[in-house]
């Protein structure tokens, strides 16, 4: 029984080529002269009684035998047997067979493989009934092999040879079912040739044997004996159509299976690369011209949405692509990565279907990943980590912004990845970090990457210059010893920058504790100098400072418990304090006020003076994120917990409403959107409405981050099977 036919939709008509390939030319003029009748489908055999033609797959190579075996009346073999080769890697051949009659050509040589692209490990032989005198041109191939067990059936049976070849291809179009209901190509197997340029005969001759290939190639599978398989598939077709005229059910599943799943670009890739090795000037059959894959009844090339079925071929907006195959109909049509229904970025799948977020490198499950990172310029994105047991290392990716290279090494085992750049400054094009070794500049590669003379940790730009701690005290250097000078003998962290001074913390270590005071530079020695003492005791020297109001903000514990300090880089003051807080060391700058968290107070504001510092709303561990278009987003509960979790507004009770998120947790911005990560791993994107709060990546168990960084939201992800990697998510596009 048949497989299944698609419905009739329309018939193609097309005339008969009468083209003669080049590589046929070339081999006419090797052999001997042709008759008057060289054009295929003439009307007689060559005066000379010579024979001239091609046996293709692809083109068999140079040496392939080909034997004629002329035929009786009764279309039983003479005995005779004319044996020649193919003349060139084009599979030209001629054959002097004397009187030209009804013959049965037999072809047998390595060929070349389009699907695969190469050229076969082992024989193929293909066989083709042809009319030796109506024609003296004839080519052997897929449709002739698929076509040879009937057409001499039927010649046996009286039919005559022309009829017998009309009957028998008309019956394989039908059972092969490739390309639409009715597809003619308007000329036979023996007057086809996949050398003859793009017209819809040579495309159809290509299009049969790619797709028998693909079946092969699938039913071998992966290292499979594709060539043996090929052969048994083409005579196991032939064998089933030589009776009935159809294949088996199993043989026509494999067909139409196989259409589907060809990749008809990269075969005509192939073919075209193995054209131009031989040196054929012609161009490559358009398969697109046959192939209907989707059963559409309308062949790709006129087909607006080839991989899904459409015949009305509705196009609403006018852009070329179906509307059944717009990226945003919940189906993967090709070409696309994901498509989730929708056209909404930053929600796992974005609105070109592709997905949000992709790996940036597969690292060792052994990795630590210590995350900040680091813009390094032209692409390429820095961020710390540690592989055990080679230790701690500077990663760069590509330009592309994937992969993973290493830059430096630490020389202190004690360094970890956490404090490995925590600070950064840009400088001439280059990135420079320290690693509580050494100062180091890179631009992004591993030979442009240097350990510098200098001890570095904690980097601030002023000018030129870089302020940092070196083993003689704070420094200010150019990353050379020469153009190193000493601004003070002494340790220093947190190194901001503002206007023009560096404001730092200097720690001076009495044992067995260190004392603390703030400082500021100018890049001079003379020019540094103490702003105010701190407490003695728990400073948290981790904390940033934040840039807020034109001023810097920074938290401490003093006598009065959690303080909040400000400066402008030359004096400072303590604008709140409070002995029963613990405080939060997030800060945001929202409408002329700096909004800081406590644990108990919740939610407080300052406009930088004690007199202008007040709670906002009736919090309980409020903690700010980022402001986004004009308003707050932070983390926080009412003591009955009625509200909870990210909020957005105005920083009060009344005018802040949740976003549905919990426990945020770590925050970034990026133009009207913001990217928050809660306590369970799970990143949101969010405009500050609760429609518009979505999560990016529903899959991906988020450890750290989000960190902005050019055109991407970097993450830590953490994976059972791959361990920590890093991860980007794409930001959308500037309005």
């Amino acid at each position: 029984m048949p497989f299944p036919r698609r419905r009739l939709r329309r018939p193609l008509t097309l005339s008969l080529r009468t083209a003669i390939p080049l590589s046929l030319l070339a081999a006419v003029a090797f052999g001997s002269a042709c008759g008057d009748d060289t054009t295929t489908g003439g009307g007689g055999g060559d005066s000379d009684g010579k024979v001239h033609g091609g046996v293709e797959k692809g083109p068999f190579i140079l040496g392939s035998t080909v034997q004629v075996s002329p035929l009786d009346a009764s279309g039983s073999p003479t005995g005779d047997v004319i044996s020649t080769v193919t003349l060139d890697d084009s599979g030209t051949f001629v054959a002097d067979v004397g009187t030209p009659t009804v013959s049965l050509l037999t072809a047998s040589g390595y060929y070349f493989n389009e699907v695969t692209g190469e050229l076969s490990t082992g024989n193929l032989t293909l066989r083709a009934y042809a009319d030796l005198g109506a024609s003296s041109t004839a080519y052997v191939n897929v449709i002739t092999h698929l076509s040879s067990l009937r057409v001499q059936a039927l010649i046996q049976g009286g039919t005559p040879i022309a009829d017998a070849v009309t009957q028998t291809e008309t019956e394989l179009r039908e059972a092969l079912g490739i390309g639409p209901t009715g597809f003619d190509p308007a000329a036979t197997g023996t007057e086809s040739s996949l050398l003859a340029g793009d017209d819809v005969a040579s495309a159809y001759l290509f299009a049969v044997g790619a797709v028998m290939l693909e079946a092969a190639r699938v039913e071998a599978g992966p290292g499979g004996p594709v060539d043996a398989t090929f052969q048994q598939l083409l005579n196991t077709a032939a064998n089933d159509f030589a009776s009935t005229g159809s294949f088996s059910p199993a043989v026509a599943a494999k067909i139409h299976d196989a259409e589907g799943s060809l990749d008809a670009d990269g075969a005509m890739a192939n073919l075209a690369a193995r054209l131009l090795t031989i040196g054929s000037p012609n161009a490559v059959p358009n398969l697109h011209r046959v192939l209907d894959p989707d059963e559409d009844e309308i062949a790709d090339i006129d087909d607006n949405c080839p991989r899904t079925a459409n015949p009305d071929q509705a196009d609403s907006d006018n852009d070329g692509v179906g509307d059944a195959c717009e990226c945003g109909n919940g189906v993967l049509d090709p070409g696309e990565t994901c498509d989730d229904g929708n056209l909404v970025d930053t929600d796992g799948c974005e609105s070109d279907c592709t997905p949000t977020c992709e790996i940036v490198a597969d690292l060792p499950a052994s990795a630590s990943l210590g995350y900040r990172p680091v813009d390094a310029g032209g692409g390429r994105v820095l961020f710390p980590l540690f592989v055990d047991p080679d230790g701690n290392r500077v990663f760069a990716t590509g330009a592309d912004g994937l992969g993973a290279t290493a830059l430096a090494d630490a020389t202190d085992a004690s360094v970890t990845p956490h404090s490995l750049l925590t600070s950064t400054v840009s400088l001439g094009g280059e990135t420079y970090f320290g690693d509580e070794a050494h100062l180091w500049r890179t631009d992004g590669t591993a030979a442009g990457t240097h350990a510098l003379p200098v001890l570095g940790t904690e980097v601030a730009l002023l000018g030129s210059e870089i302020i940092t701690t070196s083993d003689s005290g704070v420094v200010a250097t150019d990353g050379t010893v020469a153009g190193t000078s000493s601004l003070l003998e002494a340790f220093g962290t947190r190194f901001t920058t503002i206007d023009s001074h560096v404001v730092f913390v200097r720690g001076d270590y009495v044992d067995p504790d260190f004392t603390w005071s703030l400082w500021t530079t100018d890049g001079t020695a003379t020019g540094t100098e103490q702003i105010v003492p701190l407490d003695d005791q728990q400073f948290p020297t981790g904390a940033p400072m934040r840039s807020a109001l034109g001023r810097l903000f920074f938290q401490q514990r003093g006598p009065g418990g959690v303080e909040l300090w400000t400066t402008d880089g030359l004096t400072a003051e303590m604008v709140w304090s409070d002995a029963t807080q613990d405080g939060y060391e997030e800060g945001v700058e929202l409408d002329g006020h700096y909004y800081f968290g406590t644990d108990a107070l919740g939610l407080m504001r300052t406009d930088g003076t004690a007199a202008g510092t007040e709670a906002v709303g009736t919090w309980v561990a409020a903690y700010p994120g980022v402001a986004l278009d004009g308003q707050l987003l932070f983390g926080a509960s009412t003591v009955d917990a009625s509200l909870r979790g990210l909020m957005v507004g105005d920083g009060t009770n009344a005018g802040s409403i949740p976003l549905g998120v919990d426990q945020p947790a770590e925050f970034a911005t990026h133009g009207a959107l913001a990217f928050v990560r809660n306590d369970a791993g799970v990143l949101y994107a969010t405009d500050g409405t609760v429609g518009g709060t979505t999560v990016v990546a529903p899959a991906l168990d988020v450890t750290r981050g989000p960190y902005v960084v050019g055109s991407y939201a970097y993450v830590v992800v953490s994976d059972p099977v791959s361990g920590t990697d890093p991860w980007r998510c794409k930001l959308p596009a500037a309005p």
